[in-house]
């Protein structure tokens, strides 16, 4: 599931109160503004790595890191290679 899925889903919670679920899990994001540009990938902006892995826990998984970083994921994370459920294959 891409982060737009995952905010566009019934039931998600609001970019701020995403945002607040990555920051109380101790991720800085600047704004809600950021949220909204990595959402649309607006002028190919997504988030770094490690914002990358503070959306996947601050969805509970259902937008994984990879899905960020289609393209050479295993490079940034190779102790995933392997693990069932981290790409985004289903549903893209």
């Amino acid at each position: 599931m891409t982060l737009d899925q995952y905010l566009s889903a019934p039931a998600a919670p609001t970019i701020a109160q995403l945002r607040k679920r990555m920051c109380a899990l101790g991720y800085e994001v600047k704004s809600d503004a950021q949220i909204r540009q990595w959402r649309h990938s607006y002028k190919g902006r997504k988030p770094d790595p490690t914002n990358s892995v503070g959306i996947e826990k601050a969805t509970d998984g259902a937008v994984p890191r990879t899905s960020f970083y289609p393209e050479g994921w295993e490079k940034i994370w190779p102790e995933y290679v392997g693990v069932e459920g981290l790409t985004q294959e289903e549903g893209a």
